[in-house]
């Protein structure tokens, strides 16, 4: 009677058990699936305690490594998706790789770093913009800031390469060339002068040379005995009316348009040519005026 009631008290706890927890273990699903049962149970790989769905804890570096083989074919995939079960808004992320430590106290995981892709448009079967964002910490804070992003268009923005600011590329032994196909503006992002310009600097350039080459034009016509050579009574009409040399803009047009290197290089050439020629000429007029002053002296005597 005694042995009779300690099996049915066992059975009827039994009962409340099987009701209430399950122990995880493994289902298999078809031939290609092994899921873990029940849902939402973590699985620890060195530790009893997992953070996640998926953790592995070893104070050997192997054995708290992943890795995937392929052994045919392409190499194996890594996916981070975002399922909520209805097409994705504007600005949802769609995961994160998250890349922490331990902190001073070796009991919480810091987030120093971590890669983060994000929708730009809301979703559907023809429509899936994103862009991907990279984020560390400074020296002294524990909270990532963005620091490049590379946008859905393929526009690229570094917020920040070096606290000085300061970027390399290449080294001192062995510099390395930067391409770009489109315009670069320094201190600028106004449109209109980055789709007139390959480089837009708002600001001072300093160089140790810089070679002007392309369609700019030659002023050596000024010699060919076609060209007419304004008189300087000509000149002088024109600089008392429009206070500037005939072909170069005026201090107004200066400010208002800038000027192009090239050709103002190619016109100051053609004025110190034109120079050269009223000093040719005037030459020839000493000259002249000098063997009549011989002359004269010589008759005087």
């Amino acid at each position: 009677m005694k042995t009779k009631r300690i099996m049915i008290a066992l059975l009827a706890l039994g009962a409340y058990f099987s009701g209430n927890t399950q122990t995880p273990s493994w289902l298999a699903n078809g031939t290609t699936s092994l899921n873990i049962n029940p849902a939402g149970t973590r699985i620890g790989i060195g530790t009893t305690t997992p953070g996640s769905g998926l953790h592995l804890s070893s104070t050997d570096y192997n054995n708290s490594s992943f890795t995937m083989d392929r052994t045919s074919g392409w190499g194996p995939s890594f996916f981070i998706r975002n399922m909520s079960g209805s097409a994705l808004t504007s600005s949802k992320p769609l995961g994160y790789v998250w890349f922490g430590g331990s902190n001073a106290v070796g009991t919480t995981a810091n987030s120093g770093a971590y890669i983060l892709a994000t929708s730009t448009e809301n979703w559907s079967t023809s429509a899936a913009g994103t862009k991907l964002e990279f984020f560390t910490a400074p020296n002294g804070t524990v909270t990532p800031l963005s620091r490049l992003t590379i946008d859905q268009d393929g526009s690229t923005t570094v917020s920040s390469l070096k606290t000085t600011g300061n970027a390399t590329i290449g080294t001192t032994t062995s510099s390395k060339a930067l391409t770009v196909y489109g315009t670069v503006g320094i201190g600028t992002t106004n449109v209109a002068t980055l789709a007139a310009y390959k480089l837009a600097v708002n600001g001072a350039v300093v160089a140790t040379a810089m070679d002007i080459n392309g369609t700019v034009p030659a002023s050596d016509y000024v010699f060919e005995k076609e060209y007419k050579l304004r008189t300087l009574s000509e000149t002088e009409a024109y600089v008392n009316e429009h206070k500037h040399l005939p072909e170069v803009p005026s201090a107004l047009e200066f400010k208002t348009n800038g000027y192009s290197v090239g050709k103002m290089d190619d016109i100051l050439l053609r004025k110190v040519e034109e120079l050269t020629l009223y000093l040719i000429e005037m030459q020839k007029q000493n000259e002249s005026l000098k063997a009549k002053v011989e002359s004269l002296e010589k008759t005087i005597r």
